[in-house]
């Protein structure tokens, strides 16, 4: 029967519970009516709607992107002609995303009516963060109903939540797909969680970091076939509307070094300074999959632990705009279920500040001061993650020696 916690660490959770619960109706209730009963439609969700339409209907958003940048900037116009509907419209802002992502997007997005495709969208949503909130509350070993509902608070009270959910965006589905790949991997699957991941690749600056997890073991018999997933549904999108895989690439790295971002990332930065910004995005993803890599190791981790890693870095090298920062959902769920199990005052303050940087409001996110705030309290959130998780492992390991130890004990916050 384990020990129950103080009454003062009760009552810190209990305060934090209350200020995570307030945020959260405010956050993650705001971006639902953003995304499903406003007016005004979700934008990003609006651009993706429109590429997958015209994909369907075989017209390359390539070309249509391609031409009003041209057009825009007194450009000589491509001589592969655009074909723009009137109804649709163009997609003038240059996505980026790459060939592959608009054949996953179909069962997302699906190239209906805008009132049926805005729904479906929603409902995907709202399953995806029941999906999340339960990943939270199961995981928990605790000591009362209210406290397995702390991590499932401080999930829903992420200012990012809303900001997804507010701009149409993939952050919420995509943080699903990883978590059940990471699970159904740990089971010895091999088919679905390639499928899975493949879909989550449809956005590379959340999902590629993630390959680190496959590196173990037979792991990496599914990271081969969802390679051959990916790059089998690349050639059916370029097929369909009928250019050349690799021509369809090179549009889409052109249209990668056409971003504006203004932040202090380091991707961003590294365009500042005059490296190409596809060349410095595509860098800072094999890093962040080459460090996730030696920081999980070859030892089998818990699927929280890796996840956690892996979103922590895929944030840290490949940030892109503020919605991103949903990413930080599984550190969050990983130290909140760290305080609490060990209680201690100085995991409530590493908690504390956590949070603290998961709800400042986008508006704040773009300011120097803040950003650096965030990186480094995320950064070192996450070595004091890696410090736990090896005093666990030492713990154990001086367990197992001793006579009649169980030396299988888990290490239930991983």
């Amino acid at each position: 029967m384990p020990h129950h916690p103080m009454k003062y660490t009760e009552r810190i959770i209990t305060l934090m519970m209350i200020i995570a619960l307030i945020l959260g109706t405010l956050f993650t209730g705001r971006g639902l009516y953003l995304l499903g009963i406003a007016e005004e439609k979700p934008n990003d969700l609006a651009l993706r709607w429109r590429e997958v339409k015209y994909v369907s209907s075989g017209t390359n958003p390539y070309d249509i992107s391609d031409y009003l940048y041209r057009k825009e900037n007194t450009l000589p116009l491509p001589a592969r002609p655009a074909r723009i509907d009137p109804q649709l419209g163009g997609t003038p802002v240059a996505s980026g995303y790459p060939p592959w992502a608009f054949f996953w997007s179909f069962p997302f997005i699906p190239p209906v009516d805008w009132g049926y495709a805005r729904a479906w969208f929603f409902g995907l949503n709202v399953i995806s963060l029941a999906f999340l909130g339960i990943y939270a509350w199961r995981g928990t070993v605790s000591y009362s109903p209210m406290q397995r509902l702390f991590p499932v608070a401080c999930v829903f009270s992420m200012n990012a939540i809303g900001t997804t959910l507010g701009n149409g965006q993939w952050g919420i589905i995509l943080c699903a797909l990883l978590a059940i790949t990471s699970l159904t991997l740990r089971r010895g699957a091999t088919t679905f969680p390639a499928l899975i991941y493949a879909t989550s690749l449809l956005k590379p600056t959340f999902g590629f970091t993630h390959a680190a997890v496959f590196l173990r073991g037979n792991s990496w018999r599914a990271l081969l076939l969802a390679g051959l997933f990916t790059a089998s549904s690349w050639l059916a999108v370029s097929w369909h509307v009928g250019i050349d895989p690799l021509g369809m690439l090179r549009q889409m790295l052109e249209q990668t070094a056409r971003w504006n971002d203004v932040s202090y990332s380091i991707p961003d930065t590294l365009a500042a300074i005059g490296i190409p910004r596809n060349v410095a995005m595509l860098g800072c993803l094999v890093t962040g999959v080459v460090a996730a890599a030696c920081i999980l190791g070859v030892r089998p981790r818990g699927h929280l632990y890796e996840l956690a890693v892996c979103a922590t870095l895929a944030r840290v090298f490949a940030y892109h705009q503020l919605y991103d920062n949903v990413l930080m959902v599984f550190l969050v769920i990983a130290i909140a279920r760290l305080t609490l199990q060990r209680a201690r005052t100085d995991d409530f303050a590493m908690l504390s500040a956590l949070l603290v940087s998961v709800w400042i409001p986008g508006r704040f996110t773009s300011l120097f001061a803040i950003q650096s705030f965030q990186i480094v309290v995320w950064l070192y959130a996450l070595g004091w993650l890696m410090k736990a998780v090896s005093e666990k492992d030492r713990n154990i390991h001086e367990m197992s020696s001793l006579p009649l130890s169980n030396s299988s004990t888990p290490n239930s916050y991983l």
